[in-house]
């Protein structure tokens, strides 16, 4: 299912580098004041205008983010995001999403004459568009047209996927136990629900990086069991007997693939690669449909055809995405570009700020006046924010701080050390899948899915 296809195991080993690289600070128990003192040295470089020198730099870093950072040597030039005015009618119908399109095509050939119009939708919004592309042969017809299924939503769909997934295994218990500092109890239900984007991403890098240093943990212990005279298996190779004999292994095991191929997903958007992104979904699509979320195992594989059909069907909406332009980069910050979707609600976030539209949904003239002027005002507000920024420097991401390492490698010390104490769970060898704190035992039939998941 995940990570044994080639191109998918491609996509995958940068974050397989990332997670091998906070084993080994882990394993090599650097202190937090040689710490303290390179990534000092880091920030305080990372002011000068002479970034090559910061790139020769080698710091401890441990956080997902600031890894892939410290890695990208190109950030793609910053764009202009906009508002057009809002529609008061609901959008969710065929009547309002052709008008949409009517309207944003005529945006597009006043801005850019000729070029084909490209659309981001949430699922079903885009299943609506579709359905009128294929309908017609008009400006909305699929020759003239090109329909993306929002990248934002994409991800809170993975990560909803992987919170029913874990749900009842004891990863909400744990992230909330022992006075972890991770999460609070609250929080921790809500990581399932993806209540938090943000929030539920973090966890998860937190939980990839400490599942991958117990597996490692596991491993070495095996290897100092091995007799003498007899040869050790390989670490992928001991993975894989451990996954085909023991059910508890094996579901973490998928765990951690899931959460690598979902932060693999977000890095595509991060930097603006396109080739990585269709990859990333490859993966993503078959993990809907292991885990029966209908309506993006329906429709991801429709985006996914789309965006594989464009090199041949819209060479130069392809060569545009190829260098970046499927993405927004809203600041010249190091991975930090974002997908047409999360601009498009950050950019409504710029006219809901306090107060917003809150108490003129009753006054119709009132709230067409808003409708009106507030992306008006909203640019006005972004083109003053940005009239003091050096639009060619390139700036560090807000992670790569000493403060932002300490906290993450507290979590992942915090969470490792925690699942110990109940039990390593890449060191089980019963053939039970046993729930993390309550250590309640799952149903047979449980543990004969989980065997077939993958398949």
């Amino acid at each position: 299912m995940i990570g044994y296809q080639s191109t998918i195991a491609d996509a995958i080993s940068k974050e397989v580098e990332w997670v091998e690289d906070n084993n080994k600070i882990y394993t090599a128990g650097k202190t937090e004041t040689d710490t303290r003192s390179v990534n000092a040295a880091i920030v305080r470089e990372r002011t000068i205008k002479d970034q090559s020198k910061v790139r020769n730099k080698k710091a401890e870093v441990l956080s997902w983010s600031a890894f892939h950072a410290e890695t990208q040597t190109q950030v793609t030039p910053k764009c202009t995001s906009s508002l057009l005015p809002i529609f008061w009618d609901c959008a969710h119908s065929v009547a309002m999403i052709s008008h949409a399109v009517t309207v944003i095509s005529k945006a597009v050939e006043y801005v850019n004459p000729g070029q084909t119009v490209v659309i981001a939708c949430d699922q079903p919004l885009f299943a609506l568009a579709k359905t009128i592309q294929w309908a017609q042969k008009d400006s909305a017809g699929k020759d003239n047209l090109v329909v993306m299924l929002g990248g934002l939503h994409i991800e809170q769909a993975a990560l909803k996927a992987i919170g029913t997934w874990l749900a009842g295994g004891g990863w909400v218990e744990v992230l909330s136990q022992f006075q972890s500092e991770i999460t609070t109890a609250g929080r921790a239900e809500s990581l399932v629900n993806c209540a938090h984007i943000t929030r539920t991403r973090y966890a998860h890098q937190v939980t990839a990086a400490s599942l991958f240093i117990l597996q490692k943990r596991a491993y070495r212990k095996y290897v100092e069991s091995v007799k003498e005279g007899e040869e050790a298996d390989s670490f992928s190779t001991w993975r894989s007997k451990k996954e085909t004999m023991i059910p508890q292994f094996k579901y973490w095991n998928i765990t951690l693939r899931f959460e690598l191929l979902i932060l693999t997903l977000v890095r595509s958007f991060r930097e603006s690669s396109f080739t990585l992104y269709t990859e990333a979904l490859v993966g993503i699509a078959a993990l809907m449909f292991a885990l029966d979320r209908t309506n993006y195992a329906r429709w991801l594989p429709v985006h996914i055809r789309d965006m594989l059909a464009l090199q041949s069907k819209q060479p130069e909406i392809y060569r545009e995405f190829q260098s970046g332009k499927f993405t927004v980069q809203k600041t010249a910050n190091a991975f930090s570009a974002i997908l047409l979707d999360q601009a498009r609600e950050q950019n409504n976030e710029l006219i809901k700020g306090d107060g917003s539209a809150i108490g003129l949904t009753e006054n119709p003239s009132a709230l067409l006046r808003w409708m009106v002027s507030g992306p008006e005002l909203a640019r006005l507000v972004k083109e003053f924010e940005n009239s003091d920024e050096d639009q060619h420097t390139q700036l560090p991401h807000h992670e790569q701080s000493h403060a932002s390492q300490t906290r993450f490698k507290n979590h992942v010390s915090t969470l490792v050390s925690t699942i110990e104490e109940l039990g390593n769970t890449f060191e089980e060898t019963r053939e039970d899948l046993v729930s993390l704190m309550s250590k309640y035992i799952a149903d047979t039939s449980i543990c004969t899915t989980l065997r077939k998941i993958d398949t």
